[in-house]
């Protein structure tokens, strides 16, 4: 199958059929609209999940990285933070793939503490410069 053909739609319905989960008609309404079909996990409503929704504000953090390229340094926090060093290579691309969002945080804050110590410390660096000149 080529998933990349797929729409969102389709993605989202073969990712609940892989679950298990059953399309039901069941009436009930949705951000102020009524749907005639939910999902159910057994007799659990899941409602119409969307699996490639992207959280806009942990989007933030991913923007900030990239924008200061700290790229390879974020992934070096967050690849420590979960110790993926003691796992063989299938298994620490996994974890780190699916690192919780307190583990993306705590190595985010660690990146940019480390990077604002550096921008710090030229800023030291520069003021003693300028007064040695003067």
């Amino acid at each position: 199958m080529k998933y990349h053909e797929l729409t969102d739609q389709e993605l989202n319905e073969l990712c609940c059929t892989r679950l298990g989960w059953e399309k039901r008609k069941h009436l009930w309404e949705y951000g102020s609209v009524w749907q005639e079909f939910a999902w159910f996990k057994g007799e659990t409503l899941m409602g119409l999940p969307n699996f490639l929704l992207q959280d806009p504000i942990v989007l933030q953090l991913q923007e900030f990285i990239e924008a200061k390229q700290l790229q390879d340094e974020y992934g070096y926090h967050l690849f420590e933070l979960l110790d993926a060093r003691k796992l063989n290579h299938d298994r620490a691309w996994y974890v780190l793939a699916h690192a919780t969002p307190r583990h993306r945080v705590l190595a985010f804050l660690r990146t940019t503490e480390e990077n604002n110590l550096q921008a710090q410390g030229a800023e030291v660096i520069e003021e003693a410069l300028s007064a040695a000149r003067e």
